[in-house]
């Protein structure tokens, strides 16, 4: 089995990168197991999920009635405590505005897969859209100081199915 992200990519392939280079600017010396670099997509995930097949997990997304592109302002730098497998860790990530559109377009992806026999591994409640930067090691020396998002304008995003690592990195659109 391997795993998958339904996400959101900016529409604008120019801030790939910039979101790349702030992350490796502030986190590459503390990541640990997670950090957009080079073969990596900032994102917004709405579920991850394990398929059997690239294919299975096209087919889902071609079946996912829910597409639409949205607009969102990237908000503030966040810091926030790992969960589960990733107790022990700190995630660095930028805040995405919780549009009640987005909601439900990730709460329709969750169903949408629970219908298709597939489990999400992103669950509904307590649903945190962000871009994140990195999974860092919670040293007494890194301090963050974190720049602003790119821009205070929304980006427009576009929903997408993608092959993903263990962790959540994004690391390849279908």
């Amino acid at each position: 089995m391997q795993r998958f992200n339904l996400a959101l990519l900016p529409v604008d392939e120019s801030l790939q990168p910039l979101f790349r280079e702030i992350a490796q600017r502030y986190f590459k010396h503390c990541q640990d197991g997670y950090i957009l670099a080079d073969g990596a997509l900032a994102h917004v995930t709405l579920c991850q999920f394990y398929a059997e097949s690239a294919r299975v997990a096209r087919d889902v997304f071609i079946g996912f009635s829910g597409k639409k592109n949205k607009e969102l302002l990237v908000q503030d730098f966040d810091v926030r405590v790992g969960e589960g497998k990733h107790r022990g860790f700190l995630w660095a990530a930028y805040l995405v505005e919780k549009k009640a559109s987005l909601l439900s377009m990730q709460s329709d992806c969750f169903a949408h897969l629970a219908a298709n026999g597939i489990e999400s591994l992103v669950a509904v409640e307590g649903y945190l859209p962000h871009i994140t930067l990195a999974r860092i090691k919670p040293e007494p020396e890194n301090a963050f100081r974190v720049e602003n998002a790119p821009g205070k304008q929304p980006i427009a995003f576009r929903p997408t199915v993608g092959l993903s690592t263990e962790n959540g990195l994004f690391v390849r659109e279908l």
